[in-house]
């Protein structure tokens, strides 16, 4: 499971974005396919829906979020190797050139002074924290009290200008950009139309975010969508249901191994974003570490 890719070397602007060097990137991609078979995801679910347990040395790609960089930095690296992936995009967020709210917010009041935080903290009623603080209270309202929230830190932050290194990290990829990705390299799946978190959400939008986000981007891009990803991994039996009806599969942010047993509904995944290569060859060994 990855995010964004690639930069200059520097350490990430921010602790909460799971992006890592573009040479890191890529000496990641040639330890794993020394090691490992890296397949498409369609590999991984049809050796679960046939409970095969023989090989076991495969791995699958995936990247959530559809960030312009995975497309830029990540997608020529994975051509030049010939390594398939599972980029999981937002197609209300590609239509509208919005950012994720979870990257957008944060930015946002990273972009005020400590007082003018505190301020805004108090009239939106968020606990005096940090902005990590602050992101973890806005996770735990639904989404509509959410979406207040977010236009009262839009409205005092109306002088936001983000800087090249936070457009870089954070822009959405366009239509034209996902278009041009090798269906043969390239699965494209849902992940969701907005980066909701679906257990915070009221039903008939679930609905939409769910379903329409598969036709908008089947007419989009005129190719099958057949897979899900859960964003924030948030879900519930009526988000289950729903996605059962509408993918062939779905993947989570359970950190194991797949196996032979597992519902092809809710398979885990191991994040990677680490920033050297033996920290990701100790997380295939202890992927709950």
């Amino acid at each position: 499971m990855l995010h964004a890719v690639g930069s200059a070397g520097q350490r990430p602007i921010y602790p909460y974005v799971h992006m890592y060097p573009t040479q890191v990137f890529e000496a990641e991609l040639r330890y794993l396919s020394r090691h490992f078979s890296i397949v498409p995801l369609s590999r991984i679910v049809e050796r679960c829906r046939r409970g095969e347990r023989g090989r076991c040395r495969e791995i699958a790609l995936t990247f959530d979020d559809g960030l312009r960089n995975n497309v830029t930095v990540g997608y020529p690296i994975l051509r030049r190797l010939g390594l398939p992936a599972t980029f999981f995009v937002c197609p209300g967020l590609i239509e509208s050139e919005r950012w994720q709210w979870s990257y957008e917010m944060p930015v946002r009041l990273a972009h005020l002074s400590r007082e003018e935080r505190g301020d805004l903290f108090r009239r939106i009623g968020a606990p005096p924290e940090c902005i990590d603080g602050v992101m973890g209270w806005m996770r735990s309202l639904d989404t509509r009290a959410r979406g207040t929230i977010e236009e009262h830190i839009r409205e005092s932050t109306s002088r936001f200008r983000p800087t090249a290194a936070e457009r870089y990290l954070f822009e959405t990829m366009t239509w034209q950009e996902l278009a041009s990705l090798d269906p043969d390299l390239i699965t494209v799946g849902s992940h969701s139309m907005s980066h909701p978190i679906l257990t915070k959400t009221e039903r008939g939008r679930i609905t939409d975010e769910i379903v329409q986000s598969r036709r908008a981007l089947q007419r989009k891009l005129q190719r099958p969508v057949d897979y899900f990803s859960y964003p924030d991994g948030a879900y519930d039996e009526s988000v289950l249901k729903l996605v059962r009806h509408e993918y062939g599969a779905a993947v989570t942010t359970e950190a194991r191994f797949v196996s032979a047993q597992d519902d092809v509904h809710l398979l885990p995944r191991i994040g990677a974003g680490e920033e050297r290569v033996h920290d990701l060859a100790w997380r295939l060994h202890r992927p709950n570490s």
